[in-house]
């Protein structure tokens, strides 16, 4: 019966977050659900996997990653200008080691009346599946987000548009502990505006 009652206030929790974010954001209630659901499996890794960059000491008081609000309007349409010669590009990291990627793309889009573009990188994951990888900085970082930027990561595909959602912005491994090592955001890709969605800093 008592757990009964702490599911139920539970969802009650959950539907009143949704409900607050709708009114005062004016984000559509299944956005914000998609996204406090992708929030909470990012917390249950980071809290309880052994691949969690957290270190142990911090994973028995973990109560979950910092956030900006939810806000749909961060959630641009991308026209992409492919980049035809498929260049290297080699990233500086945060150990003074390099990384390569493929230059793929300029996506390029509207944010707030502001034309704004981001270059897109090509990589590969563990298991050889392609995905675009998009690290960046902006006027957050080093003050309410990671100084070393945030990245985003989006399924590959032949598409001239692409979707990218700043409320799923993160945080990389080394914003946690310095044994990792974190490609840098090429300088094409800081952003001379606030990126007030995604991952703040962890505290």
């Amino acid at each position: 019966m008592q757990a009964t009652k702490k599911l139920t206030w539970g969802a009650g929790v959950v539907v009143l977050i949704i409900m607050i974010y709708s009114l005062v954001f004016k984000n559509t209630p299944d956005y914000i659900g998609s996204i406090l659901e992708h929030r909470a499996e990012v917390d249950t890794f980071m809290g309880s996997s052994g691949d969690s960059p957290l270190p142990d000491t911090l994973k028995s008081d973990f109560q979950g990653l910092n956030y900006f609000e939810i806000k749909e309007e961060f959630k641009v349409k991308a026209h992409l200008d492919e980049i035809p010669d498929r260049q290297t590009l080699t990233l500086g990291t945060s150990d003074g080691a390099t990384q390569e990627y493929v230059k793929y793309a300029y996506a390029k889009f509207d944010l707030s009346d502001t034309s704004l573009q981001l270059l897109v990188l090509k990589s590969e994951d563990d298991q050889g599946e392609s995905y675009f990888f998009i690290p960046f900085s902006d006027l957050t970082s080093g003050e309410q987000s990671y100084g070393g930027g945030r990245y985003l990561e989006i399924p590959f595909s032949n598409d001239k548009q692409l979707e990218i959602d700043f409320n799923l912005a993160f945080s990389p491994y080394c914003a946690y502990s310095a044994k990792f090592s974190c490609p840098l955001p090429p300088a094409e890709n800081h952003l001379q505006v606030a990126i007030t969605a995604g991952e703040r800093n962890f505290r």
